[in-house]
Protein backbone atom coordinates (compact mmCIF):
# COMPACT_ATOMS: atom_id res chain seq x y z
CA UNK A 1 0.00 0.00 0.00
CA UNK A 2 3.05 2.53 0.95
CA UNK A 3 4.35 1.88 -2.70
CA UNK A 4 1.10 2.30 -4.56
CA UNK A 5 -0.18 5.73 -2.56
CA UNK A 6 3.23 7.12 -3.64
CA UNK A 7 2.16 6.08 -7.35
CA UNK A 8 -1.01 8.52 -6.09
CA UNK A 9 1.06 11.79 -6.51
CA UNK A 10 2.58 11.30 -9.65
CA UNK A 11 2.90 13.34 -11.94
CA UNK A 12 0.84 12.02 -15.05
CA UNK A 13 -2.60 11.30 -14.34
CA UNK A 14 -2.94 7.71 -15.86
CA UNK A 15 -0.84 6.71 -13.02
CA UNK A 16 -3.01 8.45 -10.19
CA UNK A 17 -6.06 7.11 -11.55
CA UNK A 18 -4.31 3.58 -11.74
CA UNK A 19 -2.94 3.44 -8.38
CA UNK A 20 -6.47 4.85 -6.94
CA UNK A 21 -7.96 1.71 -9.55
CA UNK A 22 -5.55 -0.67 -7.72
CA UNK A 23 -6.71 0.06 -4.14
CA UNK A 24 -9.53 -0.39 -4.90
CA UNK A 25 -8.72 -4.32 -5.78
CA UNK A 26 -7.03 -4.60 -2.43
CA UNK A 27 -10.25 -4.22 -0.51
CA UNK A 28 -10.45 -3.92 3.05
CA UNK A 29 -5.99 -4.14 3.47
CA UNK A 30 -5.67 -0.88 1.66
CA UNK A 31 -8.24 0.49 4.19
CA UNK A 32 -4.63 2.97 5.56
CA UNK A 33 -5.22 4.70 1.76
CA UNK A 34 -8.94 6.02 2.73
CA UNK A 35 -7.53 9.53 3.50
CA UNK A 36 -5.88 9.68 0.39
CA UNK A 37 -8.15 8.47 -1.89
CA UNK A 38 -10.61 11.21 -0.04
CA UNK A 39 -7.77 13.73 -1.19
CA UNK A 40 -8.12 12.23 -4.69
CA UNK A 41 -11.53 12.89 -5.04
CA UNK A 42 -10.57 16.49 -5.43
CA UNK A 43 -7.74 15.45 -8.22
CA UNK A 44 -7.61 18.07 -11.33
CA UNK A 45 -8.23 14.68 -13.67
CA UNK A 46 -11.54 13.88 -14.29
CA UNK A 47 -10.82 9.85 -14.15
CA UNK A 48 -8.67 9.99 -11.26
CA UNK A 49 -11.39 11.69 -9.12
CA UNK A 50 -14.11 8.93 -10.67
CA UNK A 51 -11.35 6.05 -10.10
CA UNK A 52 -11.23 7.02 -6.24
CA UNK A 53 -14.76 7.10 -5.87
CA UNK A 54 -15.02 4.27 -7.32
CA UNK A 55 -11.73 2.41 -4.77
CA UNK A 56 -13.79 4.34 -2.23
CA UNK A 57 -16.32 2.34 -2.82
CA UNK A 58 -15.15 -1.05 -2.49
CA UNK A 59 -12.78 -0.77 0.71
CA UNK A 60 -16.26 -0.32 2.18
CA UNK A 61 -17.46 2.99 4.65
CA UNK A 62 -15.48 5.65 3.56
CA UNK A 63 -15.40 8.35 5.99
CA UNK A 64 -18.39 11.42 5.87
CA UNK A 65 -15.17 13.64 5.38
CA UNK A 66 -15.84 12.34 1.54
CA UNK A 67 -19.40 13.58 0.95
CA UNK A 68 -18.91 17.13 -0.25
CA UNK A 69 -16.71 15.84 -2.66
CA UNK A 70 -18.56 13.40 -4.39
CA UNK A 71 -21.76 15.64 -4.06
CA UNK A 72 -19.39 18.14 -6.21
CA UNK A 73 -18.63 15.43 -8.56
CA UNK A 74 -22.45 14.58 -8.85
CA UNK A 75 -23.27 18.11 -9.66
CA UNK A 76 -20.23 18.87 -12.16
CA UNK A 77 -18.92 15.45 -13.76
CA UNK A 78 -21.91 13.60 -15.50
CA UNK A 79 -19.76 10.97 -16.60
CA UNK A 80 -18.63 10.46 -12.70
CA UNK A 81 -21.71 10.45 -11.50
CA UNK A 82 -22.30 6.27 -10.92
CA UNK A 83 -19.13 5.90 -9.12
CA UNK A 84 -19.85 9.12 -6.92
CA UNK A 85 -23.35 7.70 -6.14
CA UNK A 86 -21.93 3.92 -5.30
CA UNK A 87 -19.17 5.37 -2.93
CA UNK A 88 -22.08 7.52 -1.27
CA UNK A 89 -24.18 4.14 -1.09
CA UNK A 90 -21.16 3.12 0.92
CA UNK A 91 -21.18 5.63 3.14
CA UNK A 92 -24.55 4.82 4.13
CA UNK A 93 -26.82 7.00 6.09
CA UNK A 94 -23.70 9.22 7.01
CA UNK A 95 -23.86 10.67 3.51
CA UNK A 96 -27.82 12.23 4.54
CA UNK A 97 -26.61 15.87 2.97
CA UNK A 98 -25.97 14.25 -0.85
CA UNK A 99 -29.41 12.90 -0.55
CA UNK A 100 -31.43 16.12 -1.48
CA UNK A 101 -28.61 16.48 -4.81
CA UNK A 102 -29.61 12.38 -5.37
CA UNK A 103 -33.39 13.11 -5.84
CA UNK A 104 -32.91 16.66 -7.92
CA UNK A 105 -30.86 15.19 -10.79
CA UNK A 106 -32.39 11.91 -11.01
CA UNK A 107 -35.49 13.30 -13.21
CA UNK A 108 -32.92 14.37 -15.89
CA UNK A 109 -30.59 12.05 -16.19
CA UNK A 110 -30.20 10.21 -19.24
CA UNK A 111 -27.88 7.25 -18.26
CA UNK A 112 -30.26 3.97 -17.39
CA UNK A 113 -27.01 2.60 -15.51
CA UNK A 114 -26.38 6.02 -13.47
CA UNK A 115 -30.40 6.18 -12.68
CA UNK A 116 -29.75 2.49 -10.84
CA UNK A 117 -27.02 4.20 -8.77
CA UNK A 118 -28.85 6.86 -7.90
CA UNK A 119 -31.78 4.43 -6.32
CA UNK A 120 -29.57 2.63 -4.87
CA UNK A 121 -27.46 5.38 -3.05
CA UNK A 122 -31.00 6.69 -1.95
CA UNK A 123 -31.89 3.66 -0.23
CA UNK A 124 -28.61 2.97 1.53
CA UNK A 125 -28.97 6.75 2.74
CA UNK A 126 -32.41 6.52 3.64
CA UNK A 127 -33.12 3.51 5.48
CA UNK A 128 -36.20 4.72 6.96
CA UNK A 129 -37.36 5.32 3.44
CA UNK A 130 -39.10 8.84 4.13
CA UNK A 131 -37.77 10.11 1.02
CA UNK A 132 -36.27 7.17 -0.66
CA UNK A 133 -40.10 5.13 -1.13
CA UNK A 134 -41.55 7.69 -3.18
CA UNK A 135 -38.47 8.06 -5.59
CA UNK A 136 -38.01 4.41 -5.75
CA UNK A 137 -42.35 3.71 -6.55
CA UNK A 138 -41.80 6.67 -9.56
CA UNK A 139 -38.82 4.51 -10.48
CA UNK A 140 -40.96 1.46 -11.36
CA UNK A 141 -42.58 3.14 -13.83
CA UNK A 142 -39.31 3.61 -15.53
CA UNK A 143 -39.22 3.51 -19.15
CA UNK A 144 -35.44 1.57 -19.03
CA UNK A 145 -36.02 -2.64 -17.72
CA UNK A 146 -33.03 -2.29 -16.08
CA UNK A 147 -33.75 0.94 -13.90
CA UNK A 148 -37.38 -1.16 -12.95
CA UNK A 149 -35.49 -3.59 -11.50
CA UNK A 150 -33.28 -1.60 -9.57
CA UNK A 151 -35.89 0.22 -8.08
CA UNK A 152 -37.34 -3.03 -6.92
CA UNK A 153 -34.56 -4.64 -5.35
CA UNK A 154 -34.08 -0.90 -3.34
CA UNK A 155 -37.30 -1.24 -2.19
CA UNK A 156 -36.64 -4.76 -1.03
CA UNK A 157 -33.45 -3.38 0.78
CA UNK A 158 -35.50 -1.26 3.10
CA UNK A 159 -38.01 -3.77 4.18
CA UNK A 160 -41.11 -3.05 6.14
CA UNK A 161 -40.11 0.56 5.65
CA UNK A 162 -41.27 0.62 2.51
CA UNK A 163 -44.30 -0.59 3.17
CA UNK A 164 -46.34 2.40 1.33
CA UNK A 165 -44.34 0.76 -2.11
CA UNK A 166 -46.93 -2.58 -1.68
CA UNK A 167 -49.39 -1.76 -4.19
CA UNK A 168 -47.44 -1.03 -7.29
CA UNK A 169 -44.78 -4.32 -6.40
CA UNK A 170 -47.90 -6.05 -6.68
CA UNK A 171 -48.94 -4.42 -9.80
CA UNK A 172 -45.48 -4.57 -11.28
CA UNK A 173 -46.03 -8.98 -11.22
CA UNK A 174 -48.87 -8.41 -13.60
CA UNK A 175 -49.62 -7.82 -17.00
CA UNK A 176 -46.13 -7.19 -19.63
CA UNK A 177 -43.57 -6.48 -17.25
CA UNK A 178 -40.11 -8.24 -18.24
CA UNK A 179 -38.70 -11.12 -16.60
CA UNK A 180 -36.12 -9.37 -14.47
CA UNK A 181 -37.90 -6.77 -12.83
CA UNK A 182 -40.40 -9.04 -11.88
CA UNK A 183 -38.33 -11.58 -10.39
CA UNK A 184 -36.76 -8.46 -8.03
CA UNK A 185 -40.26 -7.25 -7.00
CA UNK A 186 -41.49 -10.34 -5.93
CA UNK A 187 -38.25 -10.48 -3.26
CA UNK A 188 -39.13 -6.98 -2.37
CA UNK A 189 -42.29 -7.97 -1.44
CA UNK A 190 -41.37 -10.78 0.68
CA UNK A 191 -39.03 -8.42 2.58
CA UNK A 192 -41.62 -6.14 2.79
CA UNK A 193 -43.87 -8.40 4.50
CA UNK A 194 -43.63 -12.48 4.38
CA UNK A 195 -47.39 -12.82 3.82
CA UNK A 196 -47.40 -12.06 0.27
CA UNK A 197 -46.15 -15.14 -0.15
CA UNK A 198 -48.56 -16.94 -1.74
CA UNK A 199 -49.68 -13.51 -4.29
CA UNK A 200 -46.08 -14.62 -5.68
CA UNK A 201 -46.12 -18.16 -5.47
CA UNK A 202 -47.72 -18.13 -9.04
CA UNK A 203 -45.37 -15.42 -10.76
CA UNK A 204 -42.27 -17.64 -8.85
CA UNK A 205 -43.39 -20.81 -10.98
CA UNK A 206 -43.45 -18.81 -14.39
CA UNK A 207 -40.15 -17.79 -13.65
CA UNK A 208 -38.90 -21.59 -13.42
CA UNK A 209 -39.30 -22.00 -16.91
CA UNK A 210 -37.25 -19.03 -17.88
CA UNK A 211 -32.93 -19.07 -18.35
CA UNK A 212 -30.77 -18.46 -15.36
CA UNK A 213 -30.38 -16.53 -12.94
CA UNK A 214 -34.09 -15.85 -13.19
CA UNK A 215 -35.33 -20.05 -12.08
CA UNK A 216 -32.49 -20.28 -9.69
CA UNK A 217 -33.85 -17.47 -8.03
CA UNK A 218 -37.10 -18.26 -8.18
CA UNK A 219 -36.41 -21.83 -6.72
CA UNK A 220 -34.40 -19.90 -3.54
CA UNK A 221 -37.32 -17.66 -3.36
CA UNK A 222 -40.06 -20.27 -3.49
CA UNK A 223 -38.02 -22.59 -0.76
CA UNK A 224 -37.82 -19.66 1.32
CA UNK A 225 -42.10 -19.31 1.20
CA UNK A 226 -42.08 -22.37 2.59
CA UNK A 227 -45.55 -24.72 3.45
CA UNK A 228 -47.58 -21.99 1.35
CA UNK A 229 -44.82 -23.26 -2.06
CA UNK A 230 -45.62 -26.40 -1.62
CA UNK A 231 -48.95 -27.70 -3.35
CA UNK A 232 -47.91 -25.18 -6.46
CA UNK A 233 -44.20 -26.68 -6.65
CA UNK A 234 -45.81 -30.42 -6.39
CA UNK A 235 -48.17 -29.22 -9.30
CA UNK A 236 -45.18 -27.91 -11.44
CA UNK A 237 -43.33 -31.42 -10.44
CA UNK A 238 -46.11 -33.51 -12.29
CA UNK A 239 -46.63 -30.82 -15.40
CA UNK A 240 -45.37 -32.40 -18.56
CA UNK A 241 -45.85 -29.83 -20.65
CA UNK A 242 -42.69 -27.88 -18.87
CA UNK A 243 -40.82 -31.03 -17.77
CA UNK A 244 -37.48 -30.57 -18.85
CA UNK A 245 -36.97 -27.08 -17.51
CA UNK A 246 -39.41 -26.97 -14.75
CA UNK A 247 -39.60 -29.94 -12.72
CA UNK A 248 -35.51 -30.22 -11.44
CA UNK A 249 -36.00 -26.46 -10.28
CA UNK A 250 -39.48 -27.17 -8.47
CA UNK A 251 -37.26 -30.44 -6.78
CA UNK A 252 -34.77 -28.25 -5.52
CA UNK A 253 -37.17 -25.51 -3.70
CA UNK A 254 -39.07 -28.52 -1.93
CA UNK A 255 -35.61 -30.05 -1.18
CA UNK A 256 -34.11 -26.25 0.47
CA UNK A 257 -37.68 -26.40 2.58
CA UNK A 258 -36.53 -29.45 3.86
CA UNK A 259 -38.90 -31.52 6.79
CA UNK A 260 -41.45 -28.40 5.80
CA UNK A 261 -42.17 -30.19 1.91
CA UNK A 262 -42.99 -33.62 3.75
CA UNK A 263 -46.52 -33.29 1.86
CA UNK A 264 -44.02 -33.53 -1.30
CA UNK A 265 -42.61 -36.93 -1.06
CA UNK A 266 -45.07 -39.14 -2.88
CA UNK A 267 -44.24 -36.64 -5.84
CA UNK A 268 -40.68 -37.16 -5.52
CA UNK A 269 -40.86 -40.82 -4.79
CA UNK A 270 -42.39 -41.23 -8.31
CA UNK A 271 -39.68 -38.67 -9.70
CA UNK A 272 -36.85 -41.62 -9.15
CA UNK A 273 -37.93 -43.97 -11.78
CA UNK A 274 -35.41 -44.86 -14.32
CA UNK A 275 -37.37 -43.14 -17.61
CA UNK A 276 -37.08 -39.84 -15.49
CA UNK A 277 -35.02 -36.69 -16.88
CA UNK A 278 -31.43 -37.00 -15.31
CA UNK A 279 -31.76 -33.61 -14.00
CA UNK A 280 -35.40 -34.13 -12.25
CA UNK A 281 -33.75 -37.42 -10.94
CA UNK A 282 -31.20 -36.14 -9.32
CA UNK A 283 -32.77 -32.86 -7.60
CA UNK A 284 -35.61 -35.25 -6.51
CA UNK A 285 -32.97 -37.72 -4.63
CA UNK A 286 -31.51 -34.90 -3.13
CA UNK A 287 -34.69 -32.91 -2.34
CA UNK A 288 -35.78 -36.52 -0.56
CA UNK A 289 -32.68 -36.87 1.60
CA UNK A 290 -33.14 -33.18 2.79
CA UNK A 291 -36.94 -33.79 3.48
CA UNK A 292 -36.25 -36.95 5.66
CA UNK A 293 -32.63 -39.04 5.91
CA UNK A 294 -34.96 -42.12 6.30
CA UNK A 295 -34.88 -42.10 2.38
CA UNK A 296 -31.26 -42.65 2.35
CA UNK A 297 -31.74 -46.42 1.20
CA UNK A 298 -33.58 -45.15 -2.15
CA UNK A 299 -31.60 -42.27 -2.50
CA UNK A 300 -28.31 -42.94 -2.38
CA UNK A 301 -28.11 -45.84 -4.97
CA UNK A 302 -29.67 -42.56 -7.30
CA UNK A 303 -26.93 -40.39 -6.63
CA UNK A 304 -24.06 -42.96 -7.30
CA UNK A 305 -25.68 -43.90 -10.92
CA UNK A 306 -25.19 -40.38 -12.00
CA UNK A 307 -20.98 -40.80 -11.32
CA UNK A 308 -20.67 -41.29 -14.79
CA UNK A 309 -18.90 -38.25 -16.23
CA UNK A 310 -22.03 -36.84 -17.09
CA UNK A 311 -23.39 -33.88 -16.54
CA UNK A 312 -24.72 -34.57 -13.43
CA UNK A 313 -21.53 -35.98 -11.53
CA UNK A 314 -20.49 -32.73 -9.69
CA UNK A 315 -23.90 -32.55 -8.05
CA UNK A 316 -24.47 -36.06 -7.50
CA UNK A 317 -20.52 -35.98 -6.01
CA UNK A 318 -21.45 -33.62 -3.36
CA UNK A 319 -24.52 -34.75 -2.33
CA UNK A 320 -23.19 -38.38 -1.41
CA UNK A 321 -20.24 -36.34 0.53
CA UNK A 322 -23.00 -34.76 2.47
CA UNK A 323 -24.78 -37.90 3.62
CA UNK A 324 -21.34 -39.34 4.65
CA UNK A 325 -20.68 -42.57 6.19
CA UNK A 326 -24.28 -44.19 5.05
CA UNK A 327 -23.02 -43.71 1.49
CA UNK A 328 -19.39 -45.49 1.95
CA UNK A 329 -20.10 -48.97 1.13
CA UNK A 330 -22.04 -47.91 -2.08
CA UNK A 331 -19.44 -45.38 -3.13
CA UNK A 332 -16.60 -48.23 -2.14
CA UNK A 333 -18.79 -51.16 -4.39
CA UNK A 334 -18.20 -48.86 -7.29
CA UNK A 335 -14.76 -47.92 -7.13
CA UNK A 336 -14.15 -51.84 -6.52
CA UNK A 337 -16.57 -52.79 -9.57
CA UNK A 338 -14.09 -53.35 -12.77
CA UNK A 339 -17.63 -53.29 -15.60
CA UNK A 340 -18.38 -49.77 -14.28
CA UNK A 341 -16.75 -46.63 -16.16
CA UNK A 342 -13.54 -44.97 -15.17
CA UNK A 343 -15.21 -42.22 -14.82
CA UNK A 344 -17.50 -43.38 -12.03
CA UNK A 345 -14.62 -45.51 -10.22
CA UNK A 346 -12.72 -42.16 -10.23
CA UNK A 347 -15.85 -40.01 -9.09
CA UNK A 348 -16.56 -42.89 -6.32
CA UNK A 349 -12.85 -42.45 -5.27
CA UNK A 350 -12.99 -38.80 -5.00
CA UNK A 351 -15.96 -38.73 -3.05
CA UNK A 352 -14.65 -40.86 -0.56
CA UNK A 353 -11.73 -38.98 0.27
CA UNK A 354 -14.25 -35.60 0.64
CA UNK A 355 -16.25 -37.98 3.17
CA UNK A 356 -12.99 -37.74 5.00
CA UNK A 357 -12.04 -40.08 8.04
CA UNK A 358 -15.26 -41.43 8.36
CA UNK A 359 -15.05 -43.13 5.19
CA UNK A 360 -12.32 -45.41 6.57
CA UNK A 361 -14.19 -48.61 6.34
CA UNK A 362 -13.57 -47.81 2.13
CA UNK A 363 -9.03 -47.65 2.93
CA UNK A 364 -8.84 -51.28 1.84
CA UNK A 365 -10.97 -50.55 -1.37
CA UNK A 366 -8.68 -47.20 -1.85
CA UNK A 367 -5.67 -49.66 -1.71
CA UNK A 368 -6.70 -52.17 -4.07
CA UNK A 369 -7.85 -49.08 -6.49
CA UNK A 370 -3.71 -48.00 -6.19
CA UNK A 371 -2.57 -50.87 -8.05
CA UNK A 372 -5.61 -50.07 -11.20
CA UNK A 373 -4.02 -49.61 -14.58
CA UNK A 374 -6.18 -46.62 -15.49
Amino acid sequence: VPAILEKLKANDAETRSLAAYVLGEMGAAANDAVPDLVAALKDPDRQVRSSAAAALRKLGPAPRAAVPSLVAMLKNERGGRADAANALAAIGPEARPSLQTLTELLPNETDPHTRGCILRAVAAIDPQGDTAVPVLIRALRDREEGVRTAAAKALGSLGRAASDAVPHLVEALKGKEARCPRTYAVEALLRIDPSYGEVAVPYLIQQLDGGDPYRRMASATLAEIGPPAVPALVRALRDERHRRRVSPWAARALGKMGAAALAAVPVLKQALHKDELHATRLSAAIALWRIDRSHEPIVIPVLVEELDGGPWERAAARALAEIGPPAVPALAGTLDDVTQSVEARIAAADTLGRIGPAARSAVPTLSRARSDLD
